[in-house]
């Protein structure tokens, strides 16, 4: 099970408790080939979070969190719409999402060696997740986060 998150914020001499939020943490380590691109989707909500990628580490990270409980996620299919939004499938056919952007943070790099291609997202996600192929469907509506498409050359 996940433990729950507490925080703190200091602002204008006044201090801000947040616990009872949501919280989320990405950490990456790896060697990197020459050329790099993924695709990575993370949302998280009460009861309910998911961690997807593709083309980085293969399906290793993609899970689901569903009321404390960790699943394991099969390999993502990942299509960005010709209107923007993202549409998602795993391979184990417990997740179907789409993700509608609301901000784009975009950033290009063109160096003499090396180049980057990155767009971050903030939006919503709608579709429906399940704990197994065999459980009920749960609805996702409205949930907050982020989709990051991203293509490199070291």
């Amino acid at each position: 099970r996940l433990p729950p998150a507490s925080a703190a914020a200091d602002a204008g001499g006044r201090r801000f408790r947040l616990d009872g939020g949501v919280a989320s943490y990405d950490y990456s380590n790896g060697l990197l080939g020459r050329r790099s691109a993924w695709r990575w989707i993370s949302a998280h909500g009460r009861g309910l979070g998911v961690n997807l990628q593709s083309g980085y580490f293969g399906d290793a990270e993609n899970a689901l969190w569903l009321d404390g409980e960790l699943i394991a996620l099969g390999a993502l299919d990942c299509r960005i719409e010709a209107d923007g939004a993202w549409t998602m499938t795993t391979a184990d056919g417990l997740l179907a999402l789409r993700f509608t952007p609301e901000g784009t943070r975009q950033d290009d790099k063109q160096l003499l060696l090396a180049s980057s291609h990155l767009r971050q997202h903030l939006g919503r996600f709608d579709g429906w997740v399940r704990a197994s192929a065999d459980a009920p469907k749960r609805a996702v509506t409205g949930l907050s986060g982020l989709a990051e498409d991203y293509r490199a050359r070291w």
